[in-house]
């Protein structure tokens, strides 16, 4: 999996999620490469 097909995945969860009218953020982050976990949830 590249860096950019996480960008796809986090598009896949959050489009169907506000059709649902759900308010939630999704985030792209990575156990061993940029951004990282933590850095993300900063």
């Amino acid at each position: 999996m590249t860096y950019w097909n996480s960008w796809l995945l986090a598009d896949a969860l959050k489009i169907p999620l506000e059709a649902k009218k759900v308010v939630a953020n999704v985030y792209v982050a990575m156990r061993y490469w940029h951004p990282f976990t933590e850095e993300v949830v900063q």
